[in-house]
This record gives C-alpha cells, structure tokens and sequence, in this order.
C-alpha cells in the first residue's frame, strides 16, 4: 500500500468509519486522519508500515480545518521497526483551540524488537515515548491500550487471524458500528469485542 502518504488517507472531512481493514506493508503510513473531525478508525489490523507511522493523527494546523472528537479504538499496530516505520503512533495532543475531544484506547501495539515509538505532537509541549504507560502520563491516550504479541496464527500475506491464546481476544472496547469482523464473523464471539480486524471465533 502506498508509496505516499498512506494505505488508508482521511483528509479534512467528517464523520468517517474506518474499521475491519487488514493492512500490510504500508508505505509511509497505514492509517492517517489529517485535519479532520468525528472520525472512527476501529479494530484496523496494520502491519509493518514503513516510513512514517502505524496510525497517525494529526494534519494541523490547517487554515479552516480542525482536528476534533476522533476516535481510534481496538487497533493492532504490529511489528513496525527502528529499519522501516518511525513511529507507531504520531499523534497530535489535545492542547489547542482547533485540537479537542481526541480519543484513544484498547489498541494492541508490539514490535518484535526494539522499543516502542509514540510521539506526541504538541505547540506547547510534545515528546517521544517508548511504554504506552509513559504515553499515556503524556498524553491522556491509551490507558488501556497493551503491548503484547498477538500471537497471529499465520501472519502472512492477509492472513492475521488470532488463536482464542492471543491478548488481544476479550481486549477490545464495545463499538456498535463494528458488528462483524474482516469476514463477516459476528462480534462478540466471546465476553468482549478482540482488537484487531478478526474476531477469534468460539472464544
């Protein structure tokens, strides 16, 4: 997906629904909300974006546009590195006029090596973080967000599927716009939404 910009690009509109895509291999990002408002980017699985970030959110200041109430929930960013994707997310702070009602939480993001790479983007004070415990101090985002192998039980081609063993299964905020995964499988299968594009069936 790519080379520019991004897999999936949402730029200064509204009200968007961005849910179930499985997205591997992402030139520059996978997913990027840029100067846009009410959008939801829920249970994407994205994988191994190159050059910039897994999930992005940001695009402001832009003259006219804001950058308010978005939500990213139950997303898996998985296995970016310090020798492709810079950041896992690259987020703007909720700190401006035109930057207000952000959210973010019950993401899974793991690399296989290396630290984590979430920056916060901000005009009063930004920063780097490598846990999403520091992250969330920073930021506000992600307080129940986890850093764990979701264990795919391929994790190949567009097969990343999760075994009920995986962290992610049970993990995922109830959003009422995603009422199926990728193939169709309802959601919940078990207690809880999984995070990520598919379900765990039978769990």
């Amino acid at each position: 997906n790519g080379p520019r910009d991004a897999a999936i690009m949402y730029e200064c509109c509204k009200n968007g629904l961005i849910y179930n895509n499985v997205l591997v291999d992402n030139g520059r990002r996978g997913v990027y909300i840029s100067a846009s408002d009410n959008t939801k980017v829920y249970n994407n699985t994205i994988i191994r974006s190159v050059g910039r970030a897994g999930i992005e959110l940001d695009g402001i200041p832009r003259t006219g546009k804001t950058l308010m109430n978005n939500s990213v929930y139950n997303n898996i960013v998985y296995n970016n590195s310090t020798t492709n994707a810079q950041y896992d997310f690259f987020f703007r702070k909720n700190d401006r006029s035109d930057v207000a009602g952000n959210v973010s939480d019950n993401n899974c993001v793991y690399r296989s090596s290396g630290p984590l790479s979430l920056v916060l983007r901000s005009e009063i004070a930004g920063g780097s973080y490598t846990t999403l415990s520091a992250w969330f101090d920073a930021s506000g985002y992600d307080p129940y967000s986890i850093s764990a192998n979701p264990l795919f039980v391929t994790g190949s081609g567009s097969n990343y599927a999760v075994p009920s063993s995986s962290p992610v299964v049970n993990a995922a905020k109830t959003v009422a716009e995603v009422a199926t995964d990728y193939i169709g499988t309802v959601r919940p299968q078990g207690t809880a939404y999984d995070i990520g594009a598919l379900e765990a069936a039978g769990t």
